[in-house]
């Protein structure tokens, strides 16, 4: 045989070699689109298809390594014919891929595997740790969304629970409960002045209610949490809302068409005490809070302010999204003022400032800064 003749058929083996390893790596590609596999069948029948891609696949077997658990291909016989690759997720080694050739192997070179073999062995490793770390992923948002769809539920129960203890039907609750809105953090829900055509049931989130003054100053007079009415003032007065209503984070609420509203109210004499007895306690927080602002200096108020936050939320902190100028507005004084007394607060240990909010850390001295005034 002359040069020009072991040329072309060195050429063809290993045109021949590259069919073989590119056939392999379809067939693993089409093993590992089966995401709802099991593990156990899906290594199984990677062992099959891997010795196609090498090539002496007679004598070519696996050892598969995963979790410390371990497959093998019929007939396996561990020899000093092999090469291995680690099977990394997330940065961590939780298996391995052997290969080896159970009998003697006669060559004119010296390394018994091709240097494509030892790529094709990596990239087969590389594709499994795909498919394992994509199923996880799966498995991560489907627990997700049972939890998000368990959460709604909850969440609708809960409404549902704390509709019917105002004492509402289930007949008038349908009724109320039908256009759902969505708004993000920032987002205007009712706006002083305009045409108020809805009451609206908050649901989710946190809000603030506040008078719009001039020059941008407004007076924040009530911060919110699910269940909460607003329009209740325009339904028998002016008709237009009296106040602004702004999500202080993600909110959703129900839109309920003014003349249902009325309907049920007209009706329902036990709901109509209900909604009389809201405006009872709602017209005794704002005198309360008229009676700070007039009486009150800038530390009292912001006692005030963080003693009233810290009896909504019913926690010693309060989050995040309650801004300084959040406080300010509430408390009545110059953002500038508010930051100045939080200070003076957390100098002395009153109040800690933290990224998650304002921790407070002894109520009685802000009762006490309170009452002084």
């Amino acid at each position: 045989m002359n040069l020009q003749e072991k040329d072309i058929k060195s050429v063809l083996y290993q045109l021949n070699e590259r069919t073989k390893e590119l056939n392999c790596v379809y067939e693993i590609d089409t093993i590992l689109r089966h995401f709802d596999s099991e593990v156990d069948e899906t290594i199984n029948r990677l062992i099959e298809v891997i010795p196609n891609g090498f090539q002496f696949t007679d004598i070519c077997k696996i050892k598969f390594i995963y979790k410390d658990k371990e497959w093998e291909s019929e007939g396996f016989k561990r020899t000093e014919l092999k090469i291995t690759t680690p099977i990394i997720i997330d940065s961590q080694i939780l298996g391995e891929i052997q290969i080896f050739y159970i009998k003697p192997v006669k060559l004119e070179r010296k390394r018994i595997f091709l240097p494509e073999e030892l790529k094709l062995l990596s990239t087969i490793s590389e594709k499994f740790s795909d498919f394992i770390n994509y199923k996880n992923l799966r498995a991560s948002l489907t627990e997700l969304k049972a939890l998000k769809q368990n959460e709604d539920i909850t969440k609708e129960d809960n409404l549902t629970e704390w509709l019917k203890s105002v004492h509402l039907n289930k007949s008038e609750i349908a009724k109320l409960c039908q256009t759902r809105i969505e708004f993000k953090k920032g987002e205007t829900i009712c706006k002083q002045g305009t045409l108020s055509s809805y009451v609206v049931l908050l649901i989710e989130g946190t809000v603030k209610s506040y008078i719009e003054g001039v020059q941008d100053k407004n007076y924040i007079f009530k911060v919110d949490r699910p269940f909460e009415f607003y329009g209740l003032s325009s339904l028998f007065g002016k008709d237009y809302y009296h106040f602004s209503v702004n999500a202080l984070t993600n909110s959703s609420v129900y839109l309920i068409n003014k003349e249902v509203f009325i309907d049920i109210f007209n009706t329902n004499q036990r709901f109509q005490r209900t909604v009389l007895s809201w405006f009872c306690d709602f017209h005794e927080q704002i005198f309360h809070r008229m009676s700070s602002l007039a009486n009150k200096q800038a530390l009292g108020r912001i006692s005030d302010t963080l003693l009233y936050l810290h009896e909504l939320f019913n926690q010693n902190e309060i989050p995040s999204h309650i801004t300084r100028r959040d406080l300010a507005e509430m408390a009545g004084v110059s953002t500038e003022n508010a930051v100045r007394i939080l200070s003076e607060l957390k100098n002395e240990n009153t109040i800690e400032i933290v990224k998650s909010g304002v921790v407070i850390n002894n109520a009685k001295r802000l009762k006490t800064f309170s009452i002084a005034g």
